[in-house]
């Protein structure tokens, strides 16, 4: 192989290598747009799910606070009925002495 052989690869080469520098450019531009598209696709559906959990979180706590409610009611008609009936057992046991 002499010089002049050598020289011919090497712009054989020179020109391969640039082809593939381009090629790998434009596929490297492709991928990071395509990433690009991808994360805020991901980005949205996380918001998606943030906002979700958000609501359920005030759903739960107006279910709490409703049952708190209930619950205090509820209290408040088993002492009600207890006391009438305690007062009521009272009086039939003072009835009977």
């Amino acid at each position: 192989m002499d010089s002049a052989d050598v020289t011919e690869l090497k712009q054989h080469f020179g020109v391969t290598i640039e082809q593939v520098e381009r090629h790998f450019g434009v596929a490297i531009d492709e991928v990071r747009r395509h990433f690009g598209v991808v994360i805020e696709q991901v980005r949205s559906e996380v918001k998606l799910v943030a906002e979700g959990v958000s609501a359920g979180r005030a759903e739960t706590a107006a279910f709490r606070e409703e049952v708190r409610t209930e619950f205090g009611e509820v209290r408040a008609m088993i002492r009600f009925s207890y006391a009438e009936l305690d007062s009521r057992v009272r009086r039939l046991e003072g009835e009977r002495k």
